[in-house]
């Protein structure tokens, strides 16, 4: 369970503001997703935690990478980002050090390729990659088949010693393969509420892990979702990985009012990525802005129509799981 702290950035246009979509960090630096107008600039932006992120000049480095990259996550060096690009998503891995694209993989949930990819997690227990497609809907068997933008939360494994290698041959990853090496399926999970009954989350925006191994999502667009059908979801998710699927039990859900509040109206508010970073232990000497702390880390984008787009970046603090 979480207990809300505060927004920072509220209601600010601070230039990756527009359109974002993802947000994860590595030990010294936030890693933004957005994909400005039109779903065709997408961008990487890296900005140190010492900065403020209501000022657009608080960016050191951006990358364009030119489709939509949703939300995004942070492991042994690299950036994970789901890319939608004409109808075939696909896991690209981008370097965090310069934000270099290393390469590229198109994925399937069984026999069949993905439709849809808004999110993708690495769970630091394991080492390997949580996706799904738009809805994530219990009770399926990958082997079977799944109906069209659906599919429970799959699992894959991350080949790094091949990442790591077109890393360094930079001549052989800027050619942009369409790799099959990178990422291979290992199991899935079912997800229940906490009574055991079976669940579904359409329209999924983000994911996360803390370090224990605690699965967060997001879900939700505009007004229809700003209830129990939308929000943020934590699950405890096992190490081990099976082909034969685990279930999985919500163990705490985020709300509209008090303690575990994230709020949205649903008129143009739309969720966004997550990222978990305990940010009131911050090791080696690095130090936060004062206005963000806590450990759960949740995006609001406020969708304008005629202006550009605003950021609501929600602060919680991790109390217990029940």
């Amino acid at each position: 369970m979480y207990q809300y702290l505060h927004n920072y950035p509220k209601a600010e246009k601070n230039g990756w503001s527009e359109n974002v979509q993802g947000i994860c960090h590595d030990d010294k630096y936030w890693f933004v997703s957005n994909t400005g107008k039109g779903n065709n600039t997408g961008t990487l932006w890296k900005i140190p935690v010492i900065q403020d992120l209501a000022s657009s000049s608080s960016v050191i480095l951006k990358k364009q990478y030119g489709h939509h990259i949703g939300d995004i996550d942070h492991y042994n060096g690299f950036i994970f980002a789901p890319i939608e690009k004409d109808g075939k998503p696909y896991i690209a891995v981008f370097s965090a050090q310069d934000l270099t694209f290393v390469a590229k993989q198109r994925i399937k949930k069984g026999s069949q390729f993905y439709d849809c990819l808004g999110w993708c997690a690495v769970n630091p227990q394991n080492g390997m990659l949580y996706t799904s497609d738009h809805t994530v809907i219990s009770d399926h068997k990958p082997n079977n088949g799944f109906g069209k933008k659906k599919s429970p939360i799959m699992v894959y494994s991350i080949n790094m010693d091949k990442i790591k290698s077109l890393n360094k041959d930079r001549t052989q990853a800027a050619g942009g393969y369409d790799r099959t090496d990178l990422f291979s399926y290992q199991g899935f999970i079912n997800i229940y509420d906490i009574n055991g009954k079976s669940l579904s989350r359409q329209c999924m925006q983000g994911g996360c892990f803390d370090n224990s191994g605690f699965l967060h999502i997001n879900n939700g667009y505009e007004k229809g979702y700003a209830n129990s059908k939308g929000g943020i979801s934590v699950f405890k998710v096992p190490k081990i990985v099976s082909k034969n699927g685990f279930f999985v039990r919500r163990l705490a859900s985020s709300n509209q009012k008090s303690g575990f509040r994230y709020q949205f109206t649903g008129w143009l508010e739309e969720p966004e990525g997550l990222t978990y970073w305990d940010l009131d232990k911050l090791q080696n000497g690095t130090e936060r802005h004062p206005k963000v702390c806590g450990q759960l880390h949740a995006i609001i984008l406020d969708n304008e129509v005629f202006q550009k787009d605003r950021l609501y970046f929600k602060h919680y603090r991790r109390i217990c799981y029940k």
